[in-house]
């Protein structure tokens, strides 16, 4: 049995700094109208993370057991978004008139098939203002994010295979960063065949069209997932150099900080900017800070915020959806502190109570078998896909809908299609379409 790698405790106060930076954004705070830059650090964080336990498993066992490697993904990604997808459902199902559940349905059945980025980049950008009623539209990072680990490991083993020394790696992986920048920036000056624009996405202008591709599709995004990679295979020329590990730490905090206030919706470029961000994340990584920083990082708040990070980000947003849903107005300084209490809440005891207990691989202590846990897994597919179905086929469950209401609503010719009006607290109205 190989030996475990160190726990890198810092990377968790990464982790509650790019999940808080996230809910700031969502909850409109405009000191940090950048702040959807934390998905941006969670990508480095994972590639980082992911790359480091390959190479390890790789050089100590001669191998990588990739049946291990996927369950384990399985374990720490999927409980507990189908539980999400189930909770939103039953509040779906509840609240929303059939044209918004009918288009909410459909997003929970690509969110299931980690295909959601497919999904709403089809429907509209991130930043539209529609976007505010769509519960599961985060998922798309999810969508991103398990397309990489399809492709990735093994691509990886390869390149290590074939490239034995670090420096060879290194010089891999940042020509490979620059093929990504030199994507991102060549679509951004429009380089890029308007018919295959089409084939994704369509009803918009050329431009948003292309942010909206850079956005949501794995090509785009790949060079912050080799970011995080690159770090394992840096020379440690500075591992003695505490004052300079600490600075260069630093650095990287104050990077992503910055990217979070001074980057917004409308940055030019911002597909290719968001390096900055990113290279603050590795900086951060790479550099473990000085005992009085590190113990800092360590407060318990952060240290609890950093565990249940990717729970949190599961949750924030469809409470935040259905709380302006129901609202209608902006929030207040009061209510965002509540609902992030409520998150924070939530998560925490989702988190220890039902997320920790399944992500246990020992079969001696396993609350579900590897066989169990699937078996379960491929019922909600089959359930919600039968769902999808089901709403479609029946304009979007109508019999869920009061007699008054449903009487407004069939006055309208096609009242399944996904509408996105800002509608809620007004009542069903006019925007029930």
């Amino acid at each position: 049995m190989s030996k475990r790698l160190k726990y890198i405790h810092h990377i968790d106060f990464l982790r509650a700094i790019a999940v808080l930076l996230v809910i700031l954004f969502h909850l409109d705070i405009q000191l940090f109208k950048g702040g959807f830059i934390g998905v941006d650090v969670f990508f480095v964080i994972s590639g980082f993370l992911i790359s480091r336990n390959i190479k390890h498993e790789l050089h100590t066992s001669g191998g990588v057991g990739f049946k291990n490697f996927y369950m384990g993904r399985v374990r720490r990604l999927l409980p507990t978004l189908f539980l999400v997808i189930f909770l939103t459902f039953i509040c779906g199902f509840l609240l929303l008139p059939p044209s918004l559940f009918s288009g909410f349905v459909k997003s929970m059945f690509f969110s299931s098939f980690a295909s959601s980025n497919f999904y709403f980049l089809s429907e509209t950008s991130y930043f539209d203002v529609t976007a505010s009623l769509k519960p599961l539209l985060h998922t798309w990072s999810l969508g991103i994010e398990e397309q990489f680990y399809l492709i990735f490991p093994m691509a990886f083993v390869l390149l290590l295979k074939i490239f034995k020394k670090n420096w060879a790696m290194l010089t891999v992986l940042i020509l490979l960063i620059i093929v990504g920048l030199v994507l991102n920036i060549s679509v951004s000056r429009g380089f890029l065949n308007e018919s295959l624009i089409a084939s994704f996405i369509s009803g918009k202008q050329f431009s948003e069209n292309i942010s909206s591709i850079q956005f949501f599709l794995l090509p785009f995004r790949a060079f912050e997932f080799l970011l995080g990679a690159l770090i394992i295979f840096l020379p440690s020329f500075v591992n003695k150099l505490s004052v300079l590990k600490t600075l260069l730490n630093l650095l990287g905090l104050l990077l992503i900080v910055l990217s979070a206030i001074v980057f917004g919706k409308g940055t030019s470029y911002m597909s290719t900017l968001n390096i900055i961000p990113c290279i603050g994340a590795s900086l951060f990584i790479a550099n473990a800070p000085s005992f009085k920083v590190a113990h800092f990082y360590g407060l318990p708040v952060f240290k609890i915020l950093g565990k249940i990070s990717y729970t949190l980000y599961l949750f924030h947003w469809p409470i935040i959806v259905f709380y302006n849903f129901l609202n209608g107005d902006k929030t207040n300084i009061l209510e965002n502190l509540l609902l992030v209490v409520v998150m924070v809440t939530i998560s925490y005891f989702v988190y220890y109570k039902y997320e920790n207990p399944l992500r246990i691989r020992d079969p001696k202590l396993q609350v579900i078998s590897n066989n169990g846990l699937i078996g379960m897994l491929l019922l909600c597919l089959i359930i919600i896909s039968n769902i999808k179905v089901d709403v479609a086929n029946n304009n979007g469950w109508f019999w869920r809908v009061d007699k008054k209401t449903l009487s407004n609503l069939k006055a309208f010719e096609n009242p399944v299609e996904y509408n996105t009006k800002n509608w809620g607290a007004a009542g069903y109205g006019d925007y029930g379409l």
